[in-house]
């Protein structure tokens, strides 16, 4: 039976002359089904991370500088004012020091960065492949999951990157950094810090991987982003940023002491909090929230804009 559609109304008219009111229900708009190979998912990956990084680089200084000011200093507060404390390191030793460590930033990526997202994306795939949707906590496990991985594996440039930032340590470069750590303190002890450092990953990663892909979900299903387009992935961006950098940043914290101190003085991630708490104040554990968040919000949005592109013009 063929509808015949009234013009002036919002009415459909069937052959037998029956009314009815046309239905406005939208079809929801899918997320783009294009999926990138294997070695191009981790290859693309480095390359957004690395672009992202060399632009963010800055912020990721200054939080590692606030996260070590006032340490071993009982009642020093330091403010979360991060503005006052980067124009006080760019007087004090030059513009450059925002960029010290960039070489380390840039390894880590390659390592760090192109495995986190290339096992969450390649697994995502496979699971979108077989089933019709994914749930959250589905996407949550496999952030979790690729978070640890890539935080083992990029362990050895994150401690060149801290220890450079820090200032305690003389090295030129990321490789001279990584060999004279071997040189002088053994193979064993690049993943220094690895315990914090992958529960840090973990969290982070769980919750920013997750929160952007259901952002993403939930923003074009209910016609809120009408493509999945560039609005779509800096708005999914910056909503997962916000989340995993309050969730991640006490244990990052813990990471940065762990990993740049010189002589022996926390045991461990949970003593460093402990005494950080009783030396600086419960607040002290989210100690460079504006720089970490000016990161990663940025460097997220760099991040996952630019992958999304890679997958738009050479994804099958």
């Amino acid at each position: 039976m063929s509808k015949i559609e009234n013009p002036v109304t919002n009415i459909e008219e069937n052959n037998n002359g029956d009314l009815k009111e046309k239905s406005t229900q939208q079809t929801p708009t899918k997320i783009n089904p294009k999926t990138l190979t294997i070695p191009q998912n981790f290859l693309y990956s480095a390359i957004s991370g690395m672009i992202s990084t060399t632009v963010n680089h800055p912020s990721d200084v200054l939080k590692t500088t606030m996260q070590l000011m006032g340490e071993n200093k009982p009642g020093v507060k330091v403010g979360q004012n991060p503005f006052p404390i980067a124009i006080d390191l760019v007087k004090r030793e030059g513009f450059s020091k925002l960029y010290v460590g960039l070489t380390a930033a840039l390894l880590r990526q390659a390592t760090y960065g192109a495995t986190r997202l290339g096992v969450f994306q390649v697994t995502m795939d496979y699971l979108n492949s077989k089933y019709q949707s994914t749930s959250f906590f589905t996407k949550w496990f496999v952030g979790l999951m690729s978070g640890g991985i890539a935080a083992f594996v990029g362990c050895p440039s994150d401690l060149a990157l801290i220890r450079m930032v820090s200032g305690k340590y003389t090295y030129n470069h990321v490789f001279d950094a990584l060999y004279k750590i071997c040189r002088d303190e053994g193979v064993a002890r690049m993943w220094r810090g690895s315990s914090p450092t992958v529960i840090r990953a973990m969290i982070f990663n769980s919750v920013q991987l997750s929160t952007y892909a259901q952002s993403k979900q939930i923003l074009l299903e209910n016609g809120i982003i009408k493509s999945d387009n560039m609005n779509c992935h800096i708005i999914s961006s910056l909503i997962a940023s916000l989340f995993s950098s309050a969730a991640s940043l006490p244990v990052d914290l813990a990471k940065t002491k762990l990993q740049s101190m010189k002589d022996v003085i926390y045991k461990n991630s949970f003593d460093v909090m402990q005494k950080t708490v009783r030396q600086e104040g419960v607040m002290a554990l989210w100690k460079g929230f504006w720089p970490f968040y000016l990161r990663q919000g940025p460097h997220a949005v760099l991040t996952f804009v630019i992958l999304e592109q890679f997958r738009l013009h050479f994804g099958k």
